[in-house]
């Protein structure tokens, strides 16, 4: 069985509500990093297992309304993208002052990838970014039945039948996959955190995520220095499209491909390749 690292769970309150933060490493160089659609933060774990924990700080946390211990933030379930962005900065703003930390770069997973962009945007593009499986231009680059379809799940409030089709999903196709690997306790817990999800907040995320196009994105055009492009040779084409494309819009990325499914990342990381993203972000 795969050893997970330690970490610290803490809570952190944002406008009234509790937000699960999840803490690895006790470097001062802040990683801040984004989880992928329905996965909590704590999924991250195991991609640092074999690295020094003095040698690094990585910060991340349950995105409210999906899978995880984190409060709903949104109203009358009334989805917004900018209130995950605004809490991210919110937590590292905090953490930074409380543990001296120096914020050095963002990981963004999946849905995670425009999180991170969108956060490092109102930092000026200040820092480095990590995008795996990156979903940037999901109007652009995703199969028009799948936006159908998700659209109309929102439009039409089937709150249940998304968190049916999320545990389906877990059960199907990750737990038989990482069941030998994986802990029974943390399967548990990964189940009660995606029980605990909001079907309509995921499903109108989606929506967002899926029908918008990134109308800002000129303005990293040719930063390729400051990015990290991962992504996965077997996961669906719309995955592979948009790595594809934002490798040729910012020239001269870092540029790493892995063997597996869309999961491979997080489920089962590529020896050492956790160490790379770290030596990246804090390389000058």
């Amino acid at each position: 069985m795969k050893t997970r690292i330690d970490y610290i769970s803490s809570t952190f309150d944002y406008k009234g509500k509790k937000i699960q933060v999840y803490e690895f490493g006790k470097g001062d160089k802040l990683i801040f990093g984004f989880p992928g659609f329905s996965f909590p933060g704590i999924a991250f774990s195991y991609g640092f297992a074999d690295i020094d924990p003095n040698s690094y700080k990585f910060l991340t946390f349950d995105l409210p309304g999906w899978g995880g211990w984190s409060e709903n933030i949104f109203e009358d379930n009334s989805f917004d993208a900018n209130k995950y962005v605004e809490l991210a900065l919110e937590i590292i703003e905090f953490y930074k002052n409380r543990d001296n930390l120096t914020l050095k770069g963002f990981l963004g997973y999946s849905f995670g990838t425009r999180l991170a962009i969108e956060a490092n945007k109102l930092l000026d593009y200040k820092y480095k970014c990590v995008l795996v499986s990156p979903v940037i231009l999901g109007g652009k680059y995703w199969s028009l039945d799948r936006k159908l379809l998700i659209t109309l799940a929102s439009r039409l409030k089937t709150k249940k039948i998304m968190k049916n089709i999320i545990l389906k999903k877990f059960y199907k196709q990750v737990y038989p996959e990482i069941k030998g690997n994986y802990s029974d306790g943390l399967l548990d817990q990964i189940t009660s955190m995606l029980i605990r999800s909001d079907g309509l907040i995921m499903i109108r995320s989606l929506d967002w995520l899926l029908n918008s196009s990134y109308e800002q994105i000129a303005q990293i055009k040719n930063m390729g220095n400051k990015f990290f492009i991962i992504n996965s040779r077997d996961e669906y084409s719309g995955f592979k499209k948009q790595a594809m494309f934002m490798r040729r819009f910012l020239l001269g990325e870092k540029t790493a491909h892995l063997r597996g499914d869309h999961n491979q990342f997080l489920l089962k990381p590529k020896a050492g390749l956790y160490k790379k993203i770290i030596d990246f972000i804090y390389t000058d």
